[in-house]
């Protein structure tokens, strides 16, 4: 399993409300969550064959 992590702009619940659809359709993707506590906003994303885009 591969896990993958992106800075972000997600900065509260209402945001991570709004993206949860999106990334749940994305075939790979087993498990994602948002640390809204970091200044990164940091979403991990944990799955099998992920090909983030550069």
């Amino acid at each position: 399993m591969e896990i993958i992590k992106f800075k972000t702009n997600i900065s509260n619940q209402s945001d991570v409300t709004n993206v949860a659809p999106y990334l749940e359709k994305i075939e790979g993707i087993s498990n994602w969550q948002v640390d809204t506590e970091t200044e990164e906003n940091v979403l991990s994303v944990s799955g099998k064959d992920l090909n983030p885009r550069p």
